[in-house]
C-alpha cells in the first residue's frame, strides 16, 4: 500500500475520529491499522498532523534557499560552451572575461545579461566547487 493510498484513507476516517467517542476511536484505529498495516500511535499522531494542519497555510520549503538564478545557470553554460567545455578549476579563473566578450560582441545564445548586472555579478561570482558541480552533471553528455 502506498503512502498516498493511506493518506486517502487517513483522510476519509478523520471527520468520524474526531467526532467519535473513545470506544469508537478504538474500533476506527484499530480498522485502520489491519488496513494499513500501520501501529495505533502512529496513526493517531497522523491523525493529529491532518488536523492540525490547514489547507490555507503554505508549507514551507525546507533546505537551502537558492542563490542562483537560472539565468546565472544558462550564462555559465553559455561560457563553458564557448570555451570549448573545459573542466570547471580551468574555467572559473576566465568566467569574467568571456562574459565582457559576449558583451562586447553582442553574441549571447541563451541568456541575455540585463543591464542591472545582477545575473552577471551571480555568474561571475560562482564559485569553483560550485562550477565543478555544476559540469559534472553532464552537461557535455546531452549535447
Amino acid at each position: 500500500m502506498t503512502m498516498n493510498t493511506k493518506k486517502e484513507l487517513l483522510g476519509i476516517e478523520l471527520q468520524a475520529y474526531l467526532q467519535a467517542s473513545k470506544k469508537k476511536k478504538g474500533e476506527i484505529l484499530d480498522s485502520l491499522s489491519r488496513q494499513t498495516g500501520m501501529w495505533r500511535e502512529s496513526i493517531m499522531r497522523r491523525f493529529k498532523r491532518f488536523h492540525m494542519e490547514s489547507a490555507y497555510v503554505p508549507k514551507k520549503k525546507r533546505g537551502r534557499s537558492v542563490y542562483y538564478t537560472p539565468d546565472a545557470y544558462a550564462g555559465l553554460k553559455e561560457v563553458w560552451e564557448a570555451a570549448n567545455s573545459c573542466c570547471g578549476e580551468l574555467l572559473h579563473p576566465i568566467i569574467s572575461e568571456y562574459i565582457l566578450i559576449f558583451k562586447k560582441d553582442k553574441i549571447m545564445k541563451r541568456s541575455k545579461f540585463p543591464d542591472r548586472g545582477i545575473t552577471t555579478k551571480m555568474t561571475t561570482d560562482i564559485s569553483s566547487r560550485e562550477t565543478d558541480i555544476l559540469l559534472g552533471d553532464g552537461w557535455g553528455m546531452t549535447d
